[in-house]
């Protein structure tokens, strides 16, 4: 099991990188976390939790829609109490 503060920490990264894209990819999180496994557990915990929600969906060169991600004020209100 994690540290309590490594989990948090973990969170903050993935929230801030989708507030410093304004609209952000799987890839921008995946930058901020080191690994695509991380930024995926995050981002679903976020999304389930309310923290972030998916701003639109479109149509890549992939087998899958690209999702943009976008803070939501629940999100943006835990960074802005996380930061102090």
């Amino acid at each position: 099991m994690m540290p309590k503060h490594v989990v948090l920490n973990t969170l903050l990264k993935t929230l801030a990188a989708v507030e410093e894209a304004g609209e952000a990819k799987f890839i921008d999180v995946m930058r901020a976390c080191n690994s695509p496994t991380t930024a995926r557990k995050y981002l679903n915990y976020a999304l389930h939790r309310g923290l972030i929600r998916v701003a639109r969906l479109y149509r890549g060169r992939g087998r899958y829609p690209t999702k943009v991600y976008t803070l939501t004020q629940k999100g943006a209100k835990l960074l802005e109490v996380m930061r102090g």
